[in-house]
């Protein structure tokens, strides 16, 4: 190409682009910023684990009123994707229950919307399993989640949850 086609080309451009219109400013519809929601202040419970009621035998689902039944079933299907997971296995109830506030703050922290939680299913305790029923009280009881459910068998089958939490 050379110099002269080259300006032509540019100047033809410029015609045509000179040419378009432009949207009026008052044309392009404006979004409201989103308020700031306020998070609970973090509470430190590296010594003394959270205080809630045991249940002996907690339900293996649960969901609280007013939970779209829409995304409830979704939910339960396991179509909504769990966006974090985190392995319970090997902690003693008060480490796991520690650990399961800390990461249900960083979750809230972070906007997630679905936890995979994986308790195991309680081969090596005597009797009935031992860490899952403390989880499940703790979940049905923690502000933060509205619905746990037991995973497919591709995320654990019966050793874990879905959680979903609060936006």
């Amino acid at each position: 190409m050379t110099m002269t086609e080259k300006d032509n080309s540019e100047a033809t451009f410029r015609d045509l682009m000179g040419r378009s219109a432009r949207p009026a400013a008052t044309d392009v519809p404006r979004r409201r910023p989103r308020r700031p929601v306020p998070r609970p202040a973090a509470r430190d419970y590296s010594r003394n684990p959270p205080q809630f009621q045991i249940i002996e035998r907690p339900p293996a689902k649960f969901s609280r009123s007013g939970v779209n039944r829409a995304s409830l079933r979704k939910f339960e299907k396991g179509a909504l994707l769990p966006m974090e997971k985190l392995d319970l296995h090997g902690f003693v109830r008060d480490q796991a229950v520690r650990e399961l506030e800390h990461r249900l703050q960083q979750c809230a922290e972070n906007n997630v919307r679905c936890l995979l939680v994986v308790v195991g299913i309680g081969r090596f305790s005597k009797g009935l399993p031992v860490l899952k029923p403390h989880i499940l009280s703790y979940l049905m009881q923690h502000s933060g989640v509205l619905a746990y459910a037991p995973a497919r068998s591709s995320d654990g089958g019966g050793g874990a949850v879905y959680v979903m939490l609060r936006r």
